[in-house]
């Protein structure tokens, strides 16, 4: 796929870079096909160095952090590791909660099956996200979901809000689970309807927190209502 740099660059320094990732494109090379376009390969063009320090699905769209160094790798690693680092998501979702806030935890790990869904289980690890319903729309039984990550596992969001009642809209994965009703094909949009929106760290090099944030594409605010 077309991938500009300058077009997704949100901050760049000489330790690491964030970026906009569009959504379709994978963040490391695929096991089975590595010659498949991937992000990591993509900033190898433009840097000597690329050190992944968390990943997004390939259909979520959003905020992403890479180190440009060693150094800065180890540092954000220990961040993300110690759950210093702050990562909110948006998603659109089926049906409307009863809640306003919810504070969820549960055990999950990723299934065996050839899927690699993550599912509740009770020898998983233990894992919690903070929700806040956004925006309703009780016609068409869609919701702006804002998710808090305070644990980063695999599918963590898409397999909560799948459990909960509220699976994210046009998720292959997760849709069919529990046996949801949903309208999972809104115009305009042909992907997974996550979007990574803000990221909060310590930057290590200049000895404070800061915040970026990678605006809403379009294509999810189309269905926003």
């Amino acid at each position: 796929m077309d991938f500009n740099l300058d077009k997704q660059l949100i901050y760049l320094d000489n330790h690491l870079i964030v970026l906009n990732k569009p959504a379709g494109l994978r963040v490391i090379p695929d096991g089975y096909d590595p010659s498949l376009s991937n992000l990591k390969n993509l900033l190898l063009y433009n840097f000597n160095n690329i050190y992944i320090v968390h990943r997004l699905d390939k259909d979520t769209s959003g905020v992403m952090l890479f180190a440009l160094d060693k150094e800065t790798h180890k540092n954000l690693n220990e961040q993300f590791t110690n759950r210093t680092i702050n990562k909110k998501y948006i998603s659109i979702c089926a049906n409307i909660p009863e809640w306003k806030y919810l504070s969820y935890q549960s055990k999950i790990k990723v299934n065996g099956d050839r899927k690699h869904r993550t599912v509740h289980h009770e020898q998983g690890k233990l894992s919690k996200t903070d929700f806040m319903v956004y925006k309703t729309n009780k016609l068409k039984q869609r919701s702006v979901i804002l998710s808090a990550l305070k644990t980063g596992y695999t599918h963590q969001i898409r397999s909560h809000l799948s459990y909960l009642g509220f699976p994210i809209l046009c998720d292959p994965l997760y849709k069919n689970i529990h046996n949801h009703q949903i309208d999972d094909t809104p115009s305009l949009l042909n992907r997974l309807a996550l979007h990574a929106l803000k990221i909060v760290f310590f930057h290590p090099f200049l000895n404070k927190r800061v915040c970026y944030e990678a605006p809403i594409p379009e294509d999810i605010q189309s269905i926003m209502f």
